[in-house]
C-alpha cells in the first residue's frame, strides 16, 4: 500500500490532507472511502458538517500481518470523522488474507442484526 503507482483522487475537500500524510495506494483507499461515504452521506439527506442520522453501519478492517479493526459498527460518524479514524493508520508490509477475511467474519457475526428496513413500495434496503 506504500507504492506511489496510485494516489489520492485529485481535486477533493480532502486531497491535500490525505496526500500530506498518504500520497500512496493507501492515501488512494483512503479518498475513495471518503468519496463514498460523503455520497451516502448525502444520499441519507445530511449535509457533509452536518450527517443525516444512517441506516449504514461502518466498518472498517486494515490489514497486512494481522488484522486492524479502525472502525467498528459506526451509525453516527460523519464522513470527515471515519477519514480520522482511518488516517491513524499507515501503510505496512506482509499481507495474511486469511486472518483479514477471518476478522471480517467475526465482525459481521458481532454486529449482525436480522432486522430489515422495507420501503413504502416494498424494495428491501
Amino acid at each position: 500500500m506504500g507504492s506511489t503507482d496510485r494516489r489520492p483522487l485529485a481535486g477533493t475537500p480532502t486531497t491535500n490532507l490525505i496526500s500530506a500524510r498518504y500520497n500512496n495506494r493507501l492515501g488512494a483507499v483512503y479518498s475513495a472511502l471518503y468519496s463514498f461515504w460523503t455520497s451516502r452521506q448525502l444520499a441519507s439527506g445530511g449535509q457533509p458538517a452536518q450527517p443525516a442520522p444512517r441506516r449504514d453501519a461502518y466498518s472498517v478492517i486494515l490489514f497486512d500481518e494481522e488484522p486492524t479493526r479502525c472502525v467498528e459498527n459506526n451509525f453516527i460518524s460523519s464522513s470527515e470523522e471515519l477519514l480520522d479514524s482511518v488516517m491513524r493508520y499507515g501503510p505496512h508490509f506482509g499481507t495474511d488474507f486469511g486472518q483479514a477475511i477471518q476478522c471480517a467474519e467475526d465482525v459481521m457475526r458481532q454486529h449482525w442484526n436480522t432486522e430489515r428496513y422495507v420501503d413504502p413500495v416494498g424494495v428491501r434496503n
